[in-house]
């Protein structure tokens, strides 16, 4: 019996202690938090070839931001840890890598968290800067896509980018070829159309010439009675 009085007393203390923490918010300012919470907007840039130790260049930096944050609110990041903020303004910068990323946003006043945000930062394609990609567009190509999930070998990218483009020329002769056929076609169409209405297009030429022959005979007759 004992035990059981022990144990309604800690679950009711708990439960006092939960309710003293977020005595300050009601569930109407919770809600009204959590949907200026869902506002908040994250973008990214990519930094591009950034210079490391040793003078190296790495291309998977990027910019992280998260805008229309409040005063009330912090960020914090899958590790518990504070992101720095000037509360002066509505938002966070900050530098990240490749990879994907989980974020909370608490308020202060409530102490509680409001919403997750999972941020993913693309895998920069390191091909995309290679000579073989010139003048390939990554949405016709994804192996000469700026971004690219996967890691391949350079001996795989070069082979499916030499197959690409024999496939292309393919394609194009294949087109050009089709163009040319059609082309020819409709010029000997339009020979046999002639070809074989030749004598109405003469009669129709040579009544067209009489009848403006007429109307200028016309004309230069009655100039003729007016001068009399």
């Amino acid at each position: 019996m004992k035990k059981i009085c022990y144990f309604v007393f800690t679950i009711l203390f708990s439960c006092l202690l939960i309710n003293c923490v977020n005595a300050q918010c009601t569930n109407d300012e919770i809600s009204l938090l959590k949907k200026e919470a869902d506002k908040i907007k994250v973008t990214y840039k990519h930094l591009g070839a950034v210079e490391v130790e040793g003078g190296l260049l790495e291309y998977n930096h990027f910019t992280l931001t998260f805008n229309k944050l409040t005063t009330d609110f912090n960020i914090k990041d899958d590790f518990g840890n504070l992101l720095d903020r000037d509360f002066n303004s509505n938002y966070i910068t900050f530098e990240s890598d490749t990879g994907t990323y989980k974020y909370y946003i608490i308020s202060k006043k409530c102490d509680i968290i409001l919403s997750t945000i999972n941020v993913t930062l693309p895998r920069f394609n390191i091909y995309s800067l290679d000579p073989l990609c010139e003048g390939i567009s990554g949405n016709d190509f994804a192996l000469c896509g700026k971004y690219f999930e996967h890691e391949v070998s350079y001996e795989y990218f070069e082979k499916k980018i030499n197959d690409y483009k024999r496939n292309t020329d393919n394609n194009k002769s294949d087109e050009k070829t089709a163009e040319n056929i059609n082309i020819s076609y409709y010029l000997n169409y339009l020979y046999s159309y002639i070809k074989e209405k030749y004598v109405y297009f003469i009669f129709t030429f040579a009544f067209i010439l009489i009848f403006f022959a007429f109307i200028i005979f016309i004309r230069r007759k009655k100039n003729r009675g007016v001068l009399k």
